[in-house]
């Protein structure tokens, strides 16, 4: 069996952020070294999305960090694990197209052009090297090549994490609001960037979960997982329609957006945990309706 990389030290308040650093960056590094194996030898859909998953974690953990990193290491770092996950995620929404069509709307046609779609980017990615991507990210990381060398530099490095991680948690909430608290007044490319930071915030608090109560954030643990889900079937009818294709059949759009809208507004009410010593936050206010 091949030996797992070893991370760091283990997180918890009071540590500093270069360790914490360390610690999250392996971590996520052993998991999308682990998912682009399953993507190299399967080529199958579960590995596609398992991948795309990694790599959204790791961005995410990577522009948390962002003040301890040099910018032209962070933006290179980025960009790839970004072309990784763009591509990749060009299989995927054909995968959820055809998915969601019934058996008889499903024709030869589509299913040997996503079928053409899936080798083409395996074999792409495989030229490229794109499995060899978390080895080189984890070298870098251990090799300090990432972290910034100023005297500014070093005494964030040393700042104690759960100061970093509360910022950045309250930088993505700050984004999580600015969408609006009505989900159907967005647009669908609007939810869908709703959605890409709410995934952002979850993955956040995932990580950095050690630095908190778990009571503090249990309250929220349900409603960013029902919101979540809903939204993912909001942006998949969203595909579909785009591709041409509206899903038939299921739960109606209205109704699932009027229950998502109310779980964001519980959601936007909560007291911040990673911010216990501040009052709650006022709840999102509700649209004016007709």
């Amino acid at each position: 069996m091949k030996k797992q990389p070893r991370t760091s030290a283990k997180l918890r308040p009071g540590l500093a952020s270069e360790p914490a650093f360390d610690h999250i960056m392996l971590k996520r590094c052993a998991h999308l070294r682990k998912q682009q194996l399953r993507y190299q030898e399967s080529n199958s859909e579960d590995a596609v999305h398992k991948s795309r998953v990694a790599l959204r974690r790791l961005t995410t953990a990577l522009d948390a960090f962002r003040p301890l990193l040099r910018k032209s290491q962070l933006k290179a770092w980025r960009s790839e694990a970004k072309a990784l996950f763009r591509a990749l995620g060009e299989v995927r929404d054909a995968d959820v197209y055809l998915a969601a069509l019934p058996d008889e709307e499903r024709s030869k046609k589509l299913v040997a052009a996503t079928a053409w779609l899936r080798e083409k980017t395996w074999q792409d990615l495989k030229r490229k090297d794109a499995a060899g991507f978390a080895a080189r990210l984890e070298k870098a990381v251990r090799d300090k090549a990432m972290l910034r060398k100023s005297r500014d530099g070093r005494l964030l490095r040393g700042r104690a994490v759960e100061q970093l991680a509360g910022e950045a948690m309250d930088g993505i909430w700050a984004d999580l609001a600015g969408h609006g608290a009505d989900l159907a007044a967005m647009s669908a490319t609007e939810r869908h960037g709703f959605r890409k930071d709410m995934k952002a915030f979850r993955y956040l608090a995932d990580d950095f979960s050690p630095l908190w109560p778990k009571e503090g954030r249990a309250e929220a643990e349900d409603r960013i997982r029902a919101l979540q889900e809903d939204l993912g079937t909001l942006n998949d009818m969203a595909n579909a329609a785009r591709l041409g294709q509206p899903v038939t059949g299921g739960e109606e759009e209205e109704a699932i957006l009027g229950r998502a809208g109310g779980v964001w507004n519980e959601l936007s009410g909560l007291r911040p945990w990673w911010r216990q010593d501040r009052p709650a936050a006022a709840p999102a206010e509700e649209a004016e309706t007709a």
